[in-house]
């Protein structure tokens, strides 16, 4: 049976629309190989605890370590700056910097002896204080001593633990991981401090949470940096471990978790 060109036009047309449309890809997400948008997570849209829940990104200095998450370090933040609705790279803190304040203090003791000597004489204490007899021709003593400052030393300030950096510990060194519902996402870190550039990065991140999740029999130090908008106590921290891990079945669990409020 032959068909019309009438008939074959029509049959062209009706599997035209009958198309599946095809999803059109975010063009960041083609240029960097992962959805890093606030949409996303972040890159972490299950939350730690979660069945499945992957950290989103590696922050740190060693990127060879985490070859399967995108490394914020390198030639891939200038590809994330074009982006800025993606998550940004932060600015690493200071390699072994400490902030160091000198405080100089002069103490000077004045000794005044009145007495029938002829010779001046010079004591020199373990303090740097000096002493100094003034001859008189009285026979008579009295003395009359004036101290002021006397020590001069460097001492090393860092921050209180009332102010760690800009953020205030509100727990530290717990056994659990903050579950909340303000959650931004999550990853992984070397320090906390990189945990704390990580924050100061993202728009409304306002309380970090770093522990150690240690899952599996070989499992990594690596630090688990977890970023919320709101401060949170040690109440919040219900998430110990317990999920089976794929592969060999052991059962996680969480220590050394702290948490920080980052301060207004």
């Amino acid at each position: 049976m032959k068909l019309t060109f009438t008939t074959l036009l029509t049959a062209i047309l009706l599997s035209a629309s009958t198309a599946v449309a095809i999803p059109s890809i975010d063009p960041a997400t083609s240029a960097i190989g992962f959805d890093l948008s606030r949409q996303n997570f972040f890159g972490a849209p299950k939350r730690p605890g979660q069945p499945g829940a992957k950290p989103g990104w590696y922050f740190g200095r060693h990127p060879e370590r985490h070859p399967k998450l995108p490394c914020l370090s390198g030639p891939i933040c200038k590809v994330l700056s074009r982006y800025p609705k993606q998550l940004q790279c932060p600015r690493p803190p200071p390699v072994g910097s400490t902030t160091t304040t000198t405080t100089t203090a002069t103490t000077t003791t004045t000794a005044t002896v009145t007495a029938t000597v002829t010779d001046s004489v010079t004591v020199t204490t373990t303090d740097s204080a000096s002493t100094t007899p003034t001859p008189a021709s009285s026979s008579s003593s009295s003395s009359s001593t004036s101290p002021t400052s006397s020590a001069s030393s460097s001492v090393p300030v860092g921050p209180g633990p009332g102010n760690e950096g800009g953020y205030t510990p509100t727990f530290l060194n717990e056994i659990g991981a903050t579950e909340a519902g303000d959650y931004l996402t999550f990853g992984l870190v070397d320090t906390i401090d990189d945990c704390k550039a990580m924050c100061n990065s993202v728009q409304g991140c306002g309380f970090i949470n770093t522990y150690n999740d240690i899952n599996g029999k070989d499992h990594s130090p690596q630090l688990t940096c977890a970023l919320f908008t709101k401060c949170h106590t040690v109440r919040e921290s219900t998430n110990v471990g317990g999920q089976s891990q794929i592969g060999d079945g052991t059962i996680n669990f969480v220590i050394r978790s702290d948490g920080y409020c980052k301060n207004a």
